[in-house]
């Protein structure tokens, strides 16, 4: 009985394991720049009058920032770290600043994701109701800055 007790033990540490393994090659995916190029809220396309939204990714932490095309200056920020687990990408904002920042400020945001080539794709809702949806592009190394 002993033996069987430790087999199953064994098999859920190496499953454990191998999910983990999983959600890390799957988070390493998504290190990168991304920008936003569709924003659907509340069933709405998203009017970004000339707003860029930029994500940055690292592989703890993730940092979004928004400022006018033609403009260096920032209007909102937020970051903080984020984790994968299978199909959901949670994200805490513990930093920022601007009007969507403190709408989400200090919670952990859990939404669907998937990759589908460059464009990373998100959806579930926010801590105050939003349903939201968005795809962001990857940006290569050349895009940077642009």
């Amino acid at each position: 009985m002993k033996r069987q007790v430790t087999g199953v033990g064994l098999a859920l540490i190496l499953f454990g394991a191998a999910g983990h393994a999983q959600d890390t090659q799957d988070a390493a995916k998504l290190i990168g720049s991304w920008k936003l190029v569709k924003a659907v809220y509340r069933g709405k396309p998203l009017n970004p009058n000339g707003q860029i939204e930029i994500k940055n990714v690292t592989d703890s932490q993730f940092m979004w920032f928004k400022h006018k095309e033609g403009s260096s200056t920032v209007t909102d920020v937020g970051g903080g770290p984020y984790s994968v687990r299978g199909d959901t990408y949670s994200e805490r904002l513990d930093y920022g600043l601007g009007n969507d920042f403190k709408v989400v400020k200090g919670h952990v945001i859990s939404l669907k994701w998937k990759l589908d080539g460059n464009t990373w794709h998100i959806s579930g809702t926010l801590n105050n109701g939003l349903p939201i949806e968005e795809d962001w592009q990857k940006l290569l190394p050349q895009q940077v800055g642009q």
